[in-house]
């Protein structure tokens, strides 16, 4: 059964913002970023306890040819998104805040 996904509203603006980093790089960027976080969440949404514990209840899902990770909690039915960062970042200041989001 698939969970349903809720994306908190500093993830929507993450992944807003690397949209347009990626699309001002090389036109197409920013569709290449969602096809790739598409396709990421599709098997997380059947199976949300495949990617592995970052910090608990957090789990860190790597998008595949990017430097960008999806953070993401589960709950009872559903996936609640809480991040989508670029993994280069200071790991203490990413800790700091992915955490500080928790729902």
């Amino acid at each position: 059964m698939k969970s349903e996904v809720i994306w908190t509203w500093a993830a929507e603006v993450e992944a807003q913002e690397a949209f347009m980093r990626m699309e001002d790089r090389a036109p197409g960027g920013g569709a290449r970023l969602v096809a790739l976080t598409d396709s990421l969440v599709a098997p997380v949404q059947s199976f949300p306890h495949m990617a592995p514990v970052w910090r608990l209840p957090l789990r860190k899902a790597v998008l595949r040819k990017t430097h960008y990770g999806l953070f993401y909690a589960v709950e009872p039915g559903r996936l609640v998104i809480t991040g989508l960062q670029d993994l280069r970042r200071d790991p203490d200041r990413l800790r700091q805040e992915m955490l500080h989001r928790l729902p």
